[in-house]
Order: structure tokens, then sequence, then C-alpha cells
């Protein structure tokens, strides 16, 4: 479980991890680690160790397209993933990007095409991310929802939708703007909005 903090955001990035590491630990996972950046820095080199190295890889960060954001501003492009040795990330059989822009395509990029599709290139099993903004208020309990319903049997897919359903019907949709009657909100039931590449 990784969490990249910054000034911006009220909600600390790592307040999924308690209950997320209780739903690994009920599916049978062991050696949870947390990484959170509030003692040390983590950067390119350290995401890339742990994407290589584990069985289920999570991460709160700011993202891009084309990268997500560490420690100190540094990033991870979808390139550093490509430069990996052929099928580096075979082993790891999810990873969920709770960041912006992740799943997002990138205009005139040929294959990959965004973060996202970078790891599922270079052979992770389940790739979660999302095509656009997403508020710690949303992706939170996404996260504790998804990870819950998979502790409880749920298929990748059944646990999906059950995140998707408890978020729609619990959390008011994130806006970039409350004044504008128009703004219906950018996290809503739209399902192109969360990608899953499997």
């Amino acid at each position: 479980l990784m969490a990249i903090e910054d000034t911006s955001h009220s909600t600390p990035h790592n307040d999924y991890f308690q209950s997320v590491h209780n739903s690994l630990s009920e599916m049978g996972y062991t050696n949870i680690g947390e990484y959170y950046d509030d003692t040390r820095s983590y950067d390119g080199e350290d995401l890339l160790f742990y994407l290589c190295s584990s069985s289920v890889l999570t991460l709160m960060t700011h993202g891009a397209p084309t990268e997500v954001e560490m420690s100190g501003g540094t990033s991870v492009s979808f390139w550093d993933v490509m430069d990996l040795a052929p099928n580096s990330l075979s082993d790891l059989e999810l990873v969920v990007l709770a960041s912006c822009y992740t799943g997002q395509g990138y205009p005139n990029s040929s294959p990959p095409q965004n973060f996202a599709e970078a790891l599922a290139a270079q052979g992770a099993q389940n790739v979660i991310a999302f095509r656009g903004k997403v508020a710690c208020a949303h992706v939170i309990p996404w996260m504790e929802t998804f990870f819950a319903s998979l502790a409880d049997g749920k298929t990748y897919e059944q646990a999906f939708s059950y995140a998707d359903a408890y978020v729609s019907e619990n959390i008011d949709p994130f806006k970039e703007n409350d004044d504008d009657p128009n703004d219906a909100g950018v996290y809503t039931t739209n399902e192109n909005f969360r990608v899953y590449i499997h």
C-alpha cells in the first residue's frame, strides 16, 4: 500500500491503509507493506521495485495520463515502466492507481496510451485506473468497498461494480465548481470514467 502526500489535500492519502490492509489479510495475503512518505521520500526506483516484487499494489498520488508523481515532485512515466524487462510485472495480480487521469488516453500516442496500459503491457494481470479527476472523498471509499468485496469472495468484476454502486449511492459527486448548476460532478456512474484492464 503506497501513498504519496501533498499539502493541498485535507484528507491524508493513507486513510485507506487500515481498511484495505484488513481486507488483504482476510484474503490470505501476508507481508503487507505500508509505504507513506511522512517519514521518508519514495522515488521512481522505489515504485518500480514494488511493482516488480508485489502481488497487489495500490498507489494514491497525483497522476497524469503518462505518469504518476512520487515524493518531492519526482515522477515515474509510462516509458520508465516500458523500459523494464518484458513481462517484469507478470507476478502483479492487481494494481489500483488511485490517481487522476492515469487511465486517460494520451493524444497522438501509440500504445501504451497511458500509465495503466503500460502496466498491463508489462504483464500486470489486472489494472484499475481513472480517466478523469478523482477526489479523496470518492476514491478512498471506492477502494475500501472494492477490497472488502474481494475479501467477501467477489470477483474483480463484481467488486468493481459494488464499489461503483456504493460511491454512486452514498457519496456526492465531486464538482470542480459547486456554484455551477451545470457541473454534475466528474465522479458519476459513467462506466467510462473508471478503467479496468485485465
